[in-house]
Parts: C-alpha cells; structure tokens; sequence
C-alpha cells in the first residue's frame, strides 16, 4: 500500500476585506445622529466576518495652538488582533464643520496624521494608509472625502472606493449662493472630484429640495435620486429637518442599502417603511439589496456591470469605475489629473487567483512486480498583480505573497509563499505581472486561505487581498493504489480514497512519459473516505511498469 498525497484548490468566490471605511458628515453635522448607526449597520450587516472589526473615532482637538488631528479606540477587537482587518472610522470635524474652516484645509491636516505611523496606536507601528481605503462623504463630506483622495494621491497613493453622498461643497461648484448666507463666506471648499487614484467612484444624489442639493460627479456612477418621501421629508416649514429633508434622505437611502430591517429600517433619526423602501429603489436595486453599500469592496457587487439601475439614459455601474488606465473598464477620460504626485507611496491595485497546476512526482516506491509513484507534494497557483509605484520606471519594488487563513495581515497567523522584485512604473503608468505561487503540502495545513500581495519601499507598505478564498486539501485524496492480481499482461489495480472523485490511472516506462490508461469515478464505499475503482491494464509488459493516479476534477 502507499499513500498519495495531493494539493487540491476548490475556489470559493468572496468579498474582499482587510480594509479601512471613514464615514464623515456635512456642515453642522456631527457624527452621532447617523454616522454611528450606519457604521453599526456595516458592522452587522454581514459583510465582516464573524461582527470582528475595529472601530474608531478621528477628531480634532484644540492644543492650546491649534486643532490637532487625534485617533480614539472605541470598541471592537484590537485591528492587530482581528480575524477581518477590517477598520471602521467615524470622522467628527463638528467642531469645525461651522463655515470658518474650508474641506481642503482639514483634508490637509487630517491626510498628514494618517500617513503617520504612531496616528493609531493600537496598530502598533503601522500606518492607517497602508491597507485599502473607502471614504464615505454627504454633503460637505463629499468635498472633504475627495480633497483626502487627492492629497492621499500626491503621495502615491490609491483609494480603493470614493462614495458621495449629495455632495454640497461651498462656494464651489456651481453652488455659489445656493445655501444661504453662509455660502457667502470667505470659505472655499474643495471641488468633488475622483481623481486618477481613486478606483471606484459612486455619488447618490437629490435635485428634490429648493434649498439643499447635491450635483452629478463626472467620472463617477451617478445614481439621481427621484423618489424621497418618508424618511427626514417633511412638508411642514416649522419643523427644524425642513431645510434638510430630502438632503438628509440620501444618506438615510444609503443606510437602506445595508440595513434590511422589516417593517421598517432607520437609523436612529428617521426611517422609511416597506411601502419606502419600494419606491425609493429600482427593481434593478431589488429593493436596496444590490445597490449602495452592495458595490463597495465589503459589498462584493460586481463593479464592472454594464447595468443601468435607474433605466435607460442613466449611468451605468462600471462608469464610475477607473478608466484612466485599462482595469477591467475600458480607456476613458472620467478621472481629473492629479496636481502632484510624488509616487512615494507603492500601490496594491488588483490581486486575483488565475489558475493552479501539477508539478513533477516525487519519491518511487517499490512495491512487488509494480512501481508505485507517490503524487507530488507540491502545487502552484498563479496570481495576477497590478500595481503602481514610484515616481519612474527605475529601481524596483518589493512584493511579497503569502496565505492567510483571513483577511487580517497584522495577527502574525499568514504563510509567506515568495518574494519578488518588480520594476517600478512611474506615476504615469501601471503594471501587471502574473506570478507563479507554489504551495508546499507538508508545511500548509487544509483549509481556507486568501491570497495577499504586500508591496513596499522602504518603509512604506501597503497590502491587498484577493477576492477570492481558497481551498486547500492536503489530504489523502487517493489513499491507495494496489496490484489487485498480475495474471500475465493482464494486470489489475485497485485505487481507493474519498468517493465521488475522478481518478485516472497512468503507466510509464521510465517516469518521463505517461501513458494514461482510463479514468473512473471512487465510489461503493460505507462512507465518504472509502471509494474505490479497479482498473485493468490488458497491455501490462512483462517486465513491470510504474503506475500512478492521479485525482482529474
């Protein structure tokens, strides 16, 4: 009897994680009211593994000098210790949010504490740029989110997803006079752009309101939004959310995105009912199910769909997706230049499992009149990696590939697989390189693993993990090959091993050629382990052979 060891991958699709999601609000906003439920919601909503995230809170506070950005742990597992890596962030600049201070001057203050490495301490040395990030912004937000995009870009570094919900940046825009008096202050916010490093860009906007509205984005998914009653809507002038009401409602309509409570779904503020939730979304949104939240990298909705949600004319989903270089969208002009970029930063933009194959046999046994060939020990896949690093194609970039049994890269539990040195590529261009990953059977225990691409110069890191888990079996798959009887060249071998699988049987010579001989189905056994198939060879030589078999799918 000898036993046959083989590495086999069962690909199950899922949604990225390891990731950083910063939700921030408007002018006069805070961020108790709907960014703490709607952070909630994306804690809960099922798209983070097991509820294990991180949460925190980013502020300012006044120094005696100044306001001072300032990062406070509120609740969740420690992000070195999670299972998801996943990191949710509240963004209060409440105290900031009056008018005095434009979007660009906190986008300013707030960029230069994240690219720090002591900003957060509870990741114990490591920058909160380093994995990807989704900024998440309603009105003035959306103004704040996209000024942090583009000066995180004159770093180098990419945005994984830019969501605008009504954006209202003031005195910009085309917004000038449109919101009152304080519009006509001295503050200039940012314009609300996606930029060449943003990958995903979607806006979620309402031209209901007389007074408070948010505008189209070009070169993101623009979703109008022509349904808003119920929620904040109020027809009376009195109450306090009448100036607010359908602006309001666009972040409410997000919230819906990932909160499916019945009958009724809010977020601590307002809510809408059953009867809402019909109107406010398409059938295409199946009722809010695949629309929002759903296309964001915790979502896993296809951001490549040629769908138009809301009908005909409107925009589709891959039109907010990154054409400035071919990701998977097409070459087109929907990203503004980014003023500067120093390309000091290296970028993870794409990680994806391509196929897997055999290697060579290993180790010849001997057994009576037959040879018997143990399967390899050793398998491989390919990865596909896009990135862009440097300021040009000089020098090089470090990447480093492991296995990681989640989606967390700072808990210590991955299985480092290769390093490779790829060439630089310049802030005007990126590239993709397919690499070959082997997977030693005898030092990779089965189960499911993510494929990660951590890429660094110097000091400066980032990590991205593939969306896909894979399955590994380091199993007795075949456990037996056996000579059943050896009437002269006629000989019959028995294998046996899980059932269901397809087993072909190979002869050879000189353990150069083979010659396969059938294939068949492991089956009649009392349990899972115990199939079995016989196999004759009509044509066995006298002088013996080498067999092997080998799992087919």
């Amino acid at each position: 009897m000898v036993t046959f060891f083989f590495l086999f991958f069962t690909y199950l699709q899922k949604v990225e994680g390891a990731g950083v999601t910063i939700i921030t609000h408007g002018l006069d906003g805070n961020v108790s009211d709907w960014i703490i439920p709607m952070a909630e919601a994306i804690g809960h909503s099922g798209r983070i593994p097991n509820q294990d995230f991180s949460c925190f809170e980013f502020h300012w506070i006044w120094n005696g000098t100044n306001y001072i950005p300032q990062s406070t742990f509120l609740k969740g597992s420690l992000p070195t210790n999670s299972s998801s890596g996943e990191i949710l962030v509240k963004l209060d600049w409440s105290q900031l949010a009056d008018g005095k201070y434009s979007t660009t001057q906190l986008a300013e203050s707030i960029t230069q504490a994240m690219l720090k490495l002591d900003f957060v301490p509870e990741l114990s040395g490591h920058s909160v740029v380093e994995l990807p990030i989704h900024l998440i912004g309603h009105s003035r937000g959306g103004s704040l989110v996209a000024e942090i995009c583009r000066l995180l870009g004159a770093r180098g570094i990419w945005i994984d997803q830019m969501t605008t919900l009504d954006p209202h940046p003031l005195n910009n825009d085309g917004f000038d006079g449109s919101c009152g008096l304080i519009c006509d202050s001295i503050v200039i916010d940012g314009p609300v752009r996606p930029y060449e490093n943003v990958l995903f860009a979607d806006n979620y906007y309402q031209r209901l309101a007389a007074f408070v509205y948010g505008n189209n984005v070009p070169g993101a998914y623009n979703r109008k939004l022509l349904s808003l009653y119920q929620g904040y809507y109020t027809s009376n002038p009195l109450d306090p959310w009448y100036w607010h009401d359908y602006h309001s409602n666009v972040h409410l309509w997000y919230h819906a995105t990932l909160d499916f409570t019945s009958p009724k779904t809010t977020d601590t503020q307002a809510f809408i009912d059953d009867s809402g939730r019909d109107a406010w979304f398409t059938s295409t949104e199946a009722r809010g199910t695949r629309a929002g939240h759903f296309y964001s990298r915790l979502g896993g909705g296809n951001r490549l769909r040629d769908v138009q949600p809301a009908g005909l004319g409107s925009d589709r989903i891959r039109d907010g997706y990154n054409q400035r270089w071919d990701l998977g969208a097409g070459i087109g002009a929907n990203r503004y230049a980014l003023p500067d970029n120093d390309g000091s930063w290296p970028n993870p933009i794409q990680v994806k499992l391509l196929t897997h194959t055999f290697f060579t046999v290993t180790n010849v046994h001997t057994l009576a009149e037959i040879k018997v060939v143990p399967a390899i020990q050793e398998d491989s896949v390919v990865a596909s990696f896009t990135y862009q690093s440097g300021t040009t194609n000089a020098q090089q970039t470090r990447v480093s590939f492991f296995l990681d049994r989640d989606t967390n890269p700072y808990n210590k539990n991955e299985i480092r697989l290769t390093d490779v040195d790829l060439s630089r590529t310049g802030v005007n261009a990126i590239a993709s390189s397919n690499v070959v990953l082997k997977i030693d059977a005898r030092r990779v225990p089965s189960g499911l693993y993510r494929i990660a691409g951590e890429i660094s110069v110097g000091s400066r890191v980032r990590y991205l993990y593939g969306a896909e888990w894979l399955e590994v079996f380091p199993q007795l798959l075949i456990s037996q090959l056996v000579l059943d009887s050896n009437a002269p060249r006629r000989w019959r071998l028995k294998a046996t091993g899980i059932q269901q699988l397809t087993v072909a049987l190979e002869r050879s010579a000189d353990l150069k050629s083979w010659i396969q001989l059938g294939s068949r189905v492991l089956a009649g056994g009392t349990d899972e382990l115990n199939g079995a198939a016989e196999f004759i060879d009509e044509t066995a030589p006298s002088t013996g052979a080498f067999y092997r078999a080998l799992y087919t799918r």
